[in-house]
């Protein structure tokens, strides 16, 4: 819980993916979308039910490091926000009922 001591935090989720070629590493291109909602004061007491979603495209690639397995992975993506979880912002910025995020990954698996 990010504050308050109650509620349920439910998250709904779709990744569909498409490889961009033939072979084993290619790169994969995906349409993430996310559904959250905040239950019963989930953010705080007398925050009530609170809803968000996410939507973008992500971007994917595989590579080798001598014996180890790893990927590379890129992400934008538009957070929408309701009302309730925009006022939990701190700065003006965080306010917006659209925020932009983007990210960049490295994972490794050996």
């Amino acid at each position: 819980h990010t504050r308050g001591g109650k509620g349920v935090y439910s998250l709904f989720s779709i990744d569909p993916n498409f490889k961009l070629a033939e072979r084993d590493s290619s790169p994969t291109l995906s349409v993430p979308v996310r559904f959250g909602i905040g239950w019963d004061d989930f953010y705080g007491s007398r925050t009530g039910t609170a809803v968000y979603g996410s939507a973008g495209l992500a971007f994917a690639r595989p590579f080798a490091l001598g014996s180890t397995n790893g990927k590379i992975h890129a992400e934008l993506l538009a957070l929408f926000r309701d009302k309730t979880v925009r006022s939990l912002g701190k700065r003006d910025a965080e306010n917006a009922a659209v925020v932009p995020l983007a990210t960049i990954g490295i994972s490794l698996s050996y």
